[in-house]
């Protein structure tokens, strides 16, 4: 999530599991994430949106996740030489 003054950068959530791509992550629930039900972070659903329209907090990443997130952003928009 990218935070300025009013807006924020947000992946899109999802718990249909079925339309995972390649870049997504899967997220089982646990008490530390707060979700409820297995869920994908849709790498390729990045939105930036006001702040006020968000109304709440659906759940957080781990170290792990968040790693997978920064590699998979990496390689979504190309910013790395994967031949190198």
């Amino acid at each position: 999530m990218i935070d300025s003054e009013d807006d924020v950068t947000i992946c899109f959530i999802t718990t249909q599991l079925k339309w995972q791509s390649e870049y997504d992550i899967s997220i089982d629930p646990s008490f530390a994430n707060g979700l409820k039900k297995t869920s994908l972070v849709r790498l390729n659903k990045i939105a930036t949106i006001d702040k006020n329209l968000i109304i709440g907090l659906l759940g957080c990443l781990d170290e792990e996740n968040f790693s997978k997130l920064d590699k998979n952003l990496i390689r979504i928009f190309q910013l790395q030489d994967w031949g190198a």
